[in-house]
C-alpha cells in the first residue's frame, strides 16, 4: 500500500520527502536560470531595436526628412521568379520622395527608390482590375468596399523618362489617404 504523504513509488522503489526537496531545488534553479535568460533576451532585443531605431533616425536626418507616410505594399525585385513584396515608407525631403522599407529591421538605412517631387504627373487610385476609382466611390465613414486597391504614380525621372510606380492596399480608404498625401507633397515648395 502506497502512502501519498511519504513518497511516490515506482515499483518497489520509493522516493521520500528529501527527494522532493531536492527536486524542488532543481526545478527552482531551472526556473530561475530560465527567467534570467528570458530577461537577458528581452534586454538584448531592446538594445537591438534601439540600434535599428538609431540607424533609421540617422538615415532620415541624412536625407533631410520633412515628413513620412506609409505608401503601401510594392514589389521590390524578386528571388528567382517570386516577387519580393514589401511595405514601403515614403519619406518626403525638400526635393524628393525617398522610399524605404517600412519594416526598419529589414534595412534601416537602405533606399528602395527615389523620385523627384516635381516629377510626379498623375496620382491615381485604381481597383483590382486597374480601373480608376473616383473620389465619390467611397465614403470614409462607411465600411470599406471589398477588394484590393492600388495607387499608381506616373512621373518623370531625372532623365525625363516616364516611370510608373504602383503600390497595393487592402483598403480604398488607405489608398486614397496615401494618394492625398502624395498630391499634397508632390510639388516642392518654391
Amino acid at each position: 500500500m502506497s502512502d501519498p504523504f511519504h513518497g511516490f513509488g515506482f515499483g518497489t522503489t520509493r522516493l521520500g520527502l528529501p527527494w522532493w526537496g531536492f527536486e524542488a531545488g532543481v526545478i527552482a534553479g531551472f526556473v530561475q536560470d530560465t527567467a534570467h535568460q528570458a530577461i537577458a533576451d528581452v534586454d538584448a532585443r531592446a538594445e537591438e531595436r534601439e540600434a535599428v531605431r538609431m540607424r533609421r533616425s540617422l538615415k532620415l536626418e541624412e536625407i533631410g526628412s520633412i515628413g513620412t507616410f506609409l505608401s503601401g505594399m510594392a514589389a521590390m525585385g524578386a528571388e528567382g521568379s517570386v516577387p519580393i513584396i514589401r511595405s514601403v515608407l515614403a519619406v518626403v525631403t525638400q526635393d524628393d520622395f525617398v522610399f524605404l522599407d517600412a519594416i526598419a529591421q529589414q534595412d534601416p538605412a537602405g533606399e528602395l527608390g527615389r523620385i523627384h517631387r516635381g516629377g510626379v504627373e498623375t496620382i491615381e487610385v485604381v481597383d483590382d482590375g486597374g480601373a480608376p476609382v473616383s473620389a465619390d466611390f467611397y465614403d470614409p465613414r462607411l465600411p470599406d468596399p471589398e477588394g484590393h486597391f492600388g495607387l499608381v504614380l506616373s512621373c518623370r525621372d531625372g532623365s525625363a523618362n516616364a516611370v510608373k510606380m504602383a503600390f497595393r492596399f487592402a483598403s480604398v480608404v488607405a489608398a486614397s489617404e496615401a494618394a492625398e498625401r502624395f498630391r499634397r507633397d508632390a510639388s516642392p515648395p518654391s
